[in-house]
């Protein structure tokens, strides 16, 4: 069983009022609950807000995570980082106008910046 099952069940929520809250059918959360489907990154946030975790904690073993593709969750945890500084989302929006070049230098002198 996932964590998002327990989380729900804890909260004493059914499948089907968990999907009204965030907008998808009950089946869809079984779907999510049992990792035969992903849910869409507006559906995630909302899924976290009703359950009280974080992105990386819905879809934990009761004992270890469970095998997942980590792009997906790398991409969904930068996806909050941007929804929530809007310095971030300035720097993506100007570096999304330069050459792969130029962001790659920018990315070493950050990275430079890092260690020293």
């Amino acid at each position: 069983m996932i964590y998002m099952k327990r989380l729900r069940m804890n909260k004493g929520i059914t499948m089907k009022k968990l999907g009204e809250l965030v907008g998808v059918s009950e089946s869809a959360i079984s779907q999510y609950e049992n990792l035969k489907r992903r849910p869409e990154y507006e559906t995630l946030l909302r899924l976290c807000e009703e359950l009280g975790c974080s992105a990386p904690d819905l879809f934990r073993d009761e004992s270890e995570i469970i095998k997942r593709d980590d792009d997906y969750y790398d991409l969904i945890e930068e996806l909050q980082l941007l929804r929530d500084r809007e310095d971030l989302r300035g720097l993506l929006r100007a570096s999304s106008r330069q050459k792969p070049s130029t962001v790659k230098k920018v990315q070493e002198m950050f990275e430079a910046m890092e260690e020293g």
